[in-house]
C-alpha cells in the first residue's frame, strides 16, 4: 500500500462505519437493500438464523434479561422462550397454538413449577421409574439354565388442581439399573425404579426383575403404586421368564406412556433390552453359557403438565 492509498482507505472505512450507525442493515449474498422498515434485514434462501441455544438451567440462569430476550431450549420442554419482563415464556408450536392450555414437560432432575401467568387451572401426569430387567449367570449360579424376568413399570398418577399453589416441588423418578448379584432363585437381580412426585402427587417406580433358573414361570418385577391424585393405577408386572423349545426372557411391563422392553429368546446369553418408553421395564438377559449378563435398564419417569388458561 503507498502513501496515498492509506489515507483513502482510512476515509472509506470512516465512510462506511458512519453509514451503519445512520441506516438499517441487510444481510444477504445479492446485495440487495434492506427493507425500510426493518433495522436488521437478513435473507437466505439456503440457510437460516441460528440463534442461542441453552440448557433450561442456564437460560433461567441469565442475570436481568432484557424484555423480548429470545432464546432457544435444549433440554425438557424444547422451544424457543422470550422474556416478558417478568417471566419466561414459550413460544407455542403451530399445532399448539389453538389449544386452551400450555404444555410444561419434565424428564429428569428435581426443581420447582411455577405456574405461567394466567393459568388458571393444572392437570398433572405423572409416572414412576421402570424397573431393571432380571439379569442371569450361568457360570457362577446353580441350575441348567438362566433367564431373567421383566422388570415392573412405575405407577401412574393423575390429578387436576384448581385452587393453586404459588409453586410446586417435583422430583422424577430415575429408571432402574440392573445388578450382577443375582444367584438365587426370586433373588432381587434389578433394581427398582425410582419415585416420581408433584406436590402431593405420587408415583413409586416398578420393581426390579429376578433371576430365575432351572425353572419358568417366575413372576416379573412388581409394579409401583400411586397415591394423591385423582386417578392412581398400579403399574403393570414386567413379563415371566418361560421355556418351550428354547429359552425365553422376560418382556418389560409397559406403563402408561408406552410399551416396556420385548423380551430376549432362543439359546442365547445376551444382556437385556433396556426400556424407552417413560415409566416402562427393561427386559430380562438370558444366559445359556458364561455370564453374568444384566438385565435392561428401566426407563426414567416424567411429568407432563397442562395449564389451562
Amino acid at each position: 500500500m503507498n502513501k496515498f492509498s492509506l489515507p483513502l482507505f482510512l476515509f472509506f472505512v470512516l465512510v462506511l462505519s458512519t453509514s451503519l450507525k445512520a441506516q438499517n442493515v441487510g444481510i444477504n449474498s445479492t446485495g440487495a437493500s434492506p427493507d425500510a422498515s426493518a433495522m436488521l434485514d437478513v435473507s437466505s434462501t439456503t440457510s437460516g438464523m441460528l440463534i442461542p441455544r441453552l440448557t433450561q438451567t442456564q437460560r433461567t440462569s441469565i442475570s436481568s434479561p432484557a424484555i423480548g430476550l429470545l432464546v432457544y431450549q435444549t433440554d425438557n420442554t424444547t422451544g424457543f422462550y422470550y422474556y416478558t419482563g417478568s417471566q419466561w415464556l414459550r413460544l407455542a408450536p403451530t399445532t399448539e397454538a389453538s389449544l386452551p392450555y400450555n404444555i410444561v414437560t419434565y424428564t429428569t432432575g428435581s426443581g420447582t413449577y411455577t405456574p405461567s401467568v394466567g393459568t388458571k387451572a393444572i392437570m398433572v401426569k405423572l409416572v414412576g421409574g421402570g424397573g431393571a430387567g432380571g439379569s442371569a449367570d450361568y457360570s457362577n449360579c446353580a441350575g441348567t439354565y438362566h433367564v431373567g424376568t421383566g422388570g415392573g413399570a412405575g405407577g401412574y398418577c393423575e390429578g387436576i388442581i384448581t385452587t393453586l399453589s404459588s409453586s410446586y416441588s417435583y422430583t422424577v423418578g430415575i429408571g432402574g439399573v440392573p445388578s450382577s448379584a443375582i444367584c438365587g432363585s426370586g433373588g432381587g437381580a434389578g433394581g427398582a425404579g425410582g419415585t416420581t412426585t408433584f406436590g402431593t402427587f405420587v408415583a413409586n417406580g416398578g420393581g426390579g426383575g429376578y433371576n430365575s433358573y432351572s425353572s419358568y414361570g417366575s413372576s416379573g418385577g412388581s409394579g409401583g403404586t400411586a397415591s394423591g391424585g385423582n386417578i392412581n393405577i398400579t403399574g403393570a408386572v414386567g413379563g415371566y421368564a418361560s421355556s418351550t423349545s428354547f429359552m425365553v426372557a422376560g418382556y418389560g411391563a409397559p406403563s402408561y406412556f408406552g410399551g416396556g422392553a420385548v423380551a430376549r429368546t432362543g439359546n442365547f446369553s445376551l444382556a437385556g433390552y433396556s426400556a424407552t418408553s417413560p415409566g416402562s421395564g427393561g427386559g430380562g438377559a438370558s444366559s445359556y453359557s458364561g455370564g453374568p449378563y444384566l438385565g435392561g435398564n428401566g426407563a426414567a419417569g416424567i411429568i407432563i403438565i397442562y395449564e389451562y388458561k
